[in-house]
């Protein structure tokens, strides 16, 4: 993650303008993991590269429980096998309301009409509050999508459509302030939208 620098510049009304020396934040990392290793392992029995504060990934309660693959460094689920929702999901729960998340995804020829990417604002087993930064490649139509569910009705806040292609990696970045919500896919192909139902956790 990029520093970040800010400086403060007034006028003094005497000598003119008056800037304070350069302030350099670093942001903290919460969580990151490039998924290294032994091939087939379930995300469950996984360490994540950095845990601040003890985050670690959930253990799944389902079929298709996600696991690693390499080499490559990343993570998979079946879709054979997959289950109903939330089949195929890795979460950590942070306990973090603001923050960045950024993920790297891809979608293979064999998952057509399925969606990859972002789940947050979720809290533990509650899979009827969250929402979803998505992609979704598939032979007729392939979009960027913002997905939210509250009270297990989903809506899709905004959407763009966007060319992607199958088995091609993809960075999809969400940023939360607030209620304001920002997405962008590969750092542009923008998505917004105000969360009015907010829920504790990321």
């Amino acid at each position: 993650m990029a520093l970040q620098s800010f400086q403060i510049c007034y006028d003094d009304g005497v000598t003119g303008s008056v800037c304070q020396p350069a302030i350099t934040v670093t942001p903290e990392i919460l969580f990151s993991d490039t998924f290294t290793d032994t091939n087939g392992t379930l995300i469950s029995a996984h360490t994540p590269d950095v845990g601040s504060g003890g985050y670690t990934w959930l253990a799944q309660t389902n079929a298709d429980e996600p696991t690693i693959v390499t080499p490559g460094g990343y993570l998979a689920d079946s879709w054979d096998n997959r289950p109903s929702w939330p089949g195929g999901f890795a979460l950590v729960e942070s306990s973090v309301s603001d923050c960045v998340i950024t993920v790297d995804v891809r979608q293979n020829a064999t998952a057509i009409g399925d969606s990859h990417g972002i789940v947050f604002r979720q809290s533990g087993s509650d899979f009827n509050n969250y929402w979803l930064a998505v992609i979704k490649v598939n032979e007729a139509t392939n979009d960027f999508r913002l997905i939210k569910t509250v009270g297990g009705v989903t809506t899709t806040p905004d959407v763009a459509a966007v060319s992607l292609s199958y088995d091609t990696w993809y960075t999809i970045q969400v940023t939360l302030s607030g209620s304001s919500i920002t997405a962008t896919l590969d750092g542009g192909n923008t998505l917004s939208a105000t969360d009015t139902d907010p829920v504790s956790y990321t």
